[in-house]
């Protein structure tokens, strides 16, 4: 027994389906408070804050950030700071011959080397939901701002 047909996408549309005004509420379209720019911890490596500086700078000048979006940011680039730790310490080891070359050392450069891919994954996994790539800037709502006339312009300027 089949069910009741389908409308066509002209008739979805005449009836409203795809209207914006419909009981519907799109969470894209406002960020409630929008988090400005925050300097980076002072525990961090310099990496790491140059990092975060770059990340902060253009989030906050896009909008696309809320104070909801803090402690994300925050275990993000901890993921960060730590994969630069590790990546530092496993480069010691290399370098260090008692390390290098005896199954003790081999086996602790596994471990580090398995907590950098840990920590890489964690946060690549975390950048791309903030849009730190180019198909994933898609997806982003960066909220429009008005365009100023051509005389407000000249004015700001000056």
């Amino acid at each position: 027994m089949p069910g009741r047909p389908r409308k066509t996408v002209a008739q979805l549309k005449l009836s409203g389906t795809f209207n914006k005004v419909s009981s519907r509420k799109d969470w894209n379209e406002e960020v409630p408070c929008v988090l400005g720019y925050i300097s980076a911890p002072k525990r961090y490596l310099q990496r790491t804050k140059v990092a975060w500086n770059q990340f902060m700078r253009v989030k906050a000048q896009q909008g696309v950030l809320s104070e909801e979006d803090q402690s994300l940011v925050l275990i993000m680039f901890n993921h960060l700071d730590h994969y630069y730790r590790a990546d530092d310490r496993l480069q010691q080891m290399e370098k260090d011959p008692a390390y290098f070359g005896t199954s003790i050392g081999l086996d602790a450069m596994d471990k580090i080397g398995k907590m950098i891919e840990r920590h890489f994954n964690s946060f690549s996994k975390l950048a791309l939901r903030f849009g730190m790539t180019p198909s994933e800037r898609t997806k982003l709502h960066i909220p429009e701002h008005e365009k100023q006339s051509e005389m407000l312009q000249l004015l700001q300027e000056n």
